[in-house]
Formats: C-alpha cells, sequence, structure tokens
C-alpha cells in the first residue's frame, strides 16, 4: 500500500500537486457557497418583505380609519394584533393630534427583545372617502428582527461548507490517486533511474513498466530519454576516439618541438661553427692576404709581382667563397637584415663598374652600363644587398664569357608614390646555359655541371643568394639562356624614392661608406698621434702595425682587453684612437670598450675613437659590440685601402693627443 507520509518526504511534486488541488477547489467552493448562501438570504428578505406587504394590505386601511375616528382604544388592539405576525417585535403609529402634538402608539413584543441586527419598514397613513380628499393622517413603523433569517442563514451555510468542502477533498484524492498511479510513480522511477545512471549501465533503455508502450507525454519522454542516452553513447564514443586522436596529435605536437629544437639546436651550433670557422679562417687570411699586399708594395721584379698578383687573387677568391657560405648561412637562418637609407644608384652603378671594367679589359671584352632616363637616381633602400647582387651576375658574366661582351643594363619596371621597381638586366656573349640546367641554377650548391666547377671554380651558393636577397626586396629574378649564345640574367628589386633631394654615399661591398672619389695618396695622421692596437694574435699586430705605418702611425701595443683597460686608465685621455679586436683571452674587446666608455663617463673625458676590428661580417657580433660603445668596424682580412676608407671616413688628418 502507497504510503502517505513517504510520499510527502519523497515526492514533493504530488504534496503540492495535492495542496494546489485542495486551494483552488476550496476557492472555488467557496466562491459557491457564498453565491448560495447570497441568494437564500435574498430570497429570505423578500418572503419577510412579502409578509410585510400582506400586513400593510390587511391592517393599513382599518388602522387609517381608527385613527381618523380618534379611536385609541381599537388602535391598540389593532397595533397588538400585528406583533402576532412572525419576526414582528414592534409597531408603532404616530400622529399629530388636532392641537399640534404629537402622539405615538407603540406595541413590542416583550418575549423576542430586539436586537441589533434588525429590518423597519414605514407606511403612510393617508384617509380619504367621497366627501375627504387625502389627509394625511401619520404613519405607521413596523421593526421587523433579522434573527431568524441569519439563524437559518449560517445553518444552510454549515451544512452547504460541509457538504462542498466533503466533496472537493473526496474529487481532490481521486486527482491525487489518479494523477499518482498514472503519472508521478513513473516520474520517481525516471529520477531513479537517471540518479543511477552511469558508463556501466548506459546501455540499458529506460522502461516505465506500463503494458503497452503509449503515445502520451510520459512516453516521449521516455523515447527522448533513450535518444538522450543513445547519443551519450555516440558522443562518449566519438570523444574517446577524439581523445585518442588528441593524444596521438599531442605526441605528434611534442615530436614536432622536439625535432624543432633538435634542428633549432643544430641551426644554432652551425651559426656557432660558421662564426669559429669564419673567425679562425679569417685571422690567418688576415695574415696572407695582408702580407701579400704589403709585398705587393715593395719593389719586385715582374716574375715576383706575377706571383704575389696570383696569391692575392687566391686570396680574394677564398674570401668570396667564405663569405657565400656565411651569407647563405644567414639567409638560412632568416638573419638577414635590410638597412634602409638614401643613396644615389647612378654611383652605385659606377662602382660596380670599376671593379669590372679592368677584368673586361684584360679578357679584351666590351663592358659597359646602359642607363634608362626613366631610372630614378636618389632612392631609399639598402645598397649594400643591391650592389652584392650586381656584383655577383656581373662576375659570373665575366667569369664565364671568353669573347664578345657584357652589358648592365637598368630601366623602370613599375612605380608609385612611394616605391620603384626597377629592373637590372646583365647579358653577356659567353658559354650559356642547357634548358636542363636553368631549373636548378638558383639552388645552393648548383652549376650548370660538374666542368663548370672544375674550369671556372665557385660555390655554387652565389645564385641563390642572390635569390633569396631579390625575395626579400619583394622581387623576382630570372635567367635566358642558350649554350654557346650566352646569357641574360634579370631581377628586379624594390625602393623606396627619396622624401629629400640629398644623396647619401654608397657602401662598399663589406657595408663600409666609400668616399665619392678616390684618391690617389692616404690620409696621413698628425705627428706622434698615440693609437692604441689591441690584439692577441702576433701576425694581426704585425699586419696591422706594417699598414698603419703607411699612414704615419706607430701603435702602441696592448695584448688583451684588460692590458688595454689599464693603459687608459694609467694615461686617461691620451689615446684618442684605439683599434680593439673583439674576440680576445683574459678580456675580450666588448667588455674593455664598455669599462673605457664608463671611465669617460665618470672622469669627464672626451670619448676617444674606438674600432672595432673583428673576423666577423657585420652582424650579431659587430652589433653588440656597437651597442658597448665602438664607433665603427673593420672587418678581417685588413687592407690598405679599408684603413684608408675608415680614416677618411673618421677624420684622421685632424685627430690629435689630448692635453
Amino acid at each position: 500500500m502507497w504510503d502517505l507520509n513517504n510520499s510527502a518526504n519523497q515526492n514533493s511534486l504530488t504534496v503540492r500537486l495535492l495542496a494546489w488541488i485542495l486551494l483552488i477547489s476550496s476557492g472555488i467552493t467557496l466562491i459557491a457557497v457564498v453565491v448560495q448562501l447570497r441568494s437564500s438570504f435574498q430570497d429570505d428578505l423578500k418572503e419577510l418583505d412579502l409578509r410585510l406587504e400582506q400586513i400593510r394590505i390587511s391592517t393599513l386601511s382599518s388602522i387609517t380609519k381608527s385613527l381618523w375616528n380618534f379611536d385609541e382604544e381599537q388602535l391598540r388592539l389593532q397595533v397588538n394584533s400585528m406583533l402576532d405576525v412572525n419576526d414582528v417585535v414592534q409597531v408603532t403609529v404616530n400622529w399629530t393630534n388636532w392641537d399640534d402634538h404629537p402622539r405615538a402608539i407603540t406595541a413590542s413584543d416583550k418575549a423576542e427583545p430586539m436586537g441589533e441586527r434588525q429590518m423597519t419598514r414605514i407606511y403612510p397613513l393617508v384617509y380619504s372617502d367621497i366627501n375627504t380628499s387625502e389627509q394625511h393622517l401619520g404613519d405607521l413603523s413596523i421593526v421587523v428582527s433579522l434573527d431568524s433569517v441569519y439563524k437559518k442563514l449560517w445553518q444552510r451555510a454549515r451544512f452547504i461548507i460541509a457538504m462542498q468542502f466533503t466533496k472537493s477533498l473526496l474529487v481532490s484524492l481521486a486527482i491525487f490517486f489518479l494523477i499518482r498511479s498514472l503519472f508521478t510513480r513513473h516520474l520517481a522511477h525516471i529520477a531513479s533511474y537517471a540518479s543511477n545512471l552511469s558508463l556501466r549501465n548506459l546501455n540499458q533503455p529506460l522502461r516505465l513498466g506500463r503494458k503497452n508502450e503509449q503515445n502520451d507525454e510520459l512516453g516521449n519522454v521516455v523515447r527522448g530519454f533513450n535518444i538522450m542516452r543513445t547519443s551519450l553513447l555516440r558522443d562518449i564514443e566519438m570523444r574517446r576516439s577524439m581523445s585518442q586522436q588528441l593524444v596521438h596529435e599531442q605526441q605528434q605536437k611534442l615530436d614536432f618541438i622536439k625535432q624543432q629544437q633538435e634542428a633549432e639546436s643544430a641551426s644554432q651550433a652551425k651559426s656557432f661553427f660558421l662564426a669559429a670557422m669564419s673567425h679562425e679562417i679569417r685571422t690567418p687570411m688576415n695574415g696572407i692576404i695582408g702580407m701579400t699586399e704589403l709585398l705587393g708594395d715593395t719593389e719586385l721584379d715582374e716574375t715576383q709581382q706575377h706571383y704575389v698578383n696570383i696569391m692575392r687573387r687566391s686570396g680574394d677568391s677564398l674570401m668570396h667563397i667564405l663569405n657565400d657560405v656565411l651569407d647563405y648561412s644567414k639567409i638560412e637562418a632568416n638573419k638577414v637584415i635590410f638597412e634602409n637609407y638614401p643613396f644615389n644608384l647612378h654611383d652605385l652603378l659606377d662602382d660596380c663598374s670599376q671593379i669590372y671594367t679592368r677584368q673586361a679589359q684584360q679578357k679584351d671584352l666590351n663592358f659597359r652600363i646602359v642607363r634608362h632616363p626613366s631610372v630614378p637616381n636618389k632612392v631609399t633602400g639598402d645598397p649594400t644587398r643591391l650592389r652584392q647582387v650586381i656584383v655577383n651576375l656581373l662576375s659570373n658574366s665575366v667569369k664565364f664569357t671568353d669573347r664578345g661582351q657584357v652589358i648592365l643594363s637598368t630601366r623602370l619596371e613599375n612605380t608609385d608614390d612611394q616605391h620603384v621597381l626597377i629592373r637590372f638586366t646583365v647579358s653577356d656573349t659567353g658559354i650559356g646555359i642547357t634548358e636542363s640546367s636553368i631549373a636548378n641554377l638558383f639552388e645552393p650548391f648548383k652549376q650548370a655541371d660538374t666542368s663548370t666547377t672544375r674550369r671556372y671554380g665557385g660555390s655554387g651558393l652565389g645564385l641563390a643568394i642572390c635569390k633569396r636577397l631579390v625575395q626579400i626586396a619583394h622581387g623576382d629574378i630570372g635567367v635566358e639562356s642558350e649554350p654557346g649564345e650566352g646569357s641574360t640574367f634579370w631581377f628586379t628589386f624594390q625602393l623606396k624614392l627619396q622624401e629629400e633631394e640629398k644623396e647619401v654615399l654608397p657602401e662598399n661591398s663589406n657595408g663600409e661608406k666609400a668616399e665619392s672619389g678616390s684618391t690617389t695618396s692616404l690620409p696621413q695622421a698628425g705627428d706622434g698621434l698615440n693609437v692604441m692596437l689591441v690584439d692577441d694574435n702576433n701576425v694581426n699586430i704585425i699586419v696591422a702595425q706594417k699598414i698603419l705605418a703607411k699612414f704615419n702611425i706607430e701603435p702602441v701595443i696592448a695584448n688583451n682587453g684588460l692590458e688595454a683597460v689599464e693603459l687608459f686608465e694609467r694615461y686617461p685621455g691620451k689615446f684618442p684612437l684605439i683599434l680593439m679586436d673583439i674576440e680576445m683571452p683574459v678580456m675580450d674587446g666588448i667588455k674593455a670598450t664598455h669599462i673605457i666608455r664608463e671611465f669617460e663617463s665618470e672622469n669627464e673625458l672626451r670619448a676617444c675613437q674606438i674600432i672595432a676590428i673583428t673576423a666577423h661580417e657585420k652582424g650579431e657580433h659587430t652589433d653588440n659590440a656597437y651597442t658597448a660603445g665602438i664607433n665603427d668596424h673593420l672587418s678581417k682580412p685588413l687592407t690598405i685601402k679599408a684603413f684608408a676608407e675608415l680614416f677618411n671616413r673618421i677624420g684622421i688628418q685632424e685627430m690629435s693627443n689630448s692635453e
């Protein structure tokens, strides 16, 4: 048997439903009772009014006649007789005597005292006959008690309320048990199923235990619940599959990150290796090329001069290959930074022409530059990288051409308000390139064929470097060639138009600014100019000393950064120029430069010129040196020309020792 208390505790919805049914039915019952009682009360009042009307009809004329005849005794009898009528508790006749004194006869029911609930009716006493017109003699006042009416009203109310509430309770209980049987017990089963649902029993469908599946609301709920359960099973399976896929992808990502880190480590190791090799190669090359240049500046016979020239060209070729390898390494590591400053494009082309005019003449080649008038003169960009591409193409054309001509031409490809796209073309009548070889021509370490490398040399990196540099400059590069007919290499290079009409001297191939006109004589330092040379390599010191002697400079030697700092602090402000090697034992040049700059600041000394001498190309190493406080730099191998350009830039003729 179903427990009501248990239902009250566990099935609050059922209890609330029963309470609402009782509340609503009670409200409806109350309204019905009130309406019914009001109707009964009105009926009782109408019945009472009917009795009073009968009294008026039966007694009003006789009372009027007795009053007209001044028969008070008869009048009293008539008034007292009216008390026999049910619910009449007081009768009063009011009139005015002939002498205008008010008179009244009153009869009251002593057995039934007057209460608060009463009703009074007043009727006028008007007499008239054939000989007399209507005369208002007085008034008849009848007071009726309503106690019996209210008594019957409360009796009816108790009966009706008892009946109605009994009926409402029985109906509510019937509805409650019906809802319990058809609805709430199934909801309890659904709630129990849902609370016990887990991954272990998710395969078990929900069933209500009814004889037949019905298409009612509960059937829809069960079907919806089972559909949700099926969807959950599919979703769980999909999530399990996704989880496995995510784990797999995460593992792949971790493997990729690991491979990327290994690749970055390998790239860093390669960069460190190349930087170390650059330093190690440039240091002895500085001695070879420097000494070769110094040897070539002495009195030699024709054979000796020929040998020196071979040594110089071999050293230049080796440096060119080294620079190509380092440049391509930087490009692969995305460490190439394009500078952006104004320069004169025509002067840059003239500078390139000067480099290869003599070589072309030695091979009896016609070398010329064709400038289109639409090409602007003053532009902004990176002249060093542009010169590098032009020089590489010119070098190849001169190298692979034995007769005929080499032509460098320019024309305007495209322009807008701020930028120009210039097309550079290098044409030659050299050996040409087969169509099958053109496809791989701009790939690293690729040449037309292996015999090319054996006959003409080269690293096979030049054109690959040119392609990457041109792409960085938002341009393109290509070639048209026929074997035995020559080749035409072209590339486009984007530059900005100068906003102001100003000219900045282009830079040479080492990234150092060149003078607009070359001088035949070397700039000479003043007599006795104190110059400190800081280097730990004896060969480098000897080369630098011999070269500096040509500029009237006899340097003071410091073998490492610590000796340089001690020497500078011992003679504060006495060295207007310091040539500082970067990589040295005990203390490197960057730290020494930083200490010297701090010493100058603390002692309010005029800043000296500190020039970094490094075996590295311009890049991260020189950037750190500039941050430490150097003014300029020279890259090894050191040459007389490089020193001349440096001293012209810093104005060595005007330098003097501090007093």
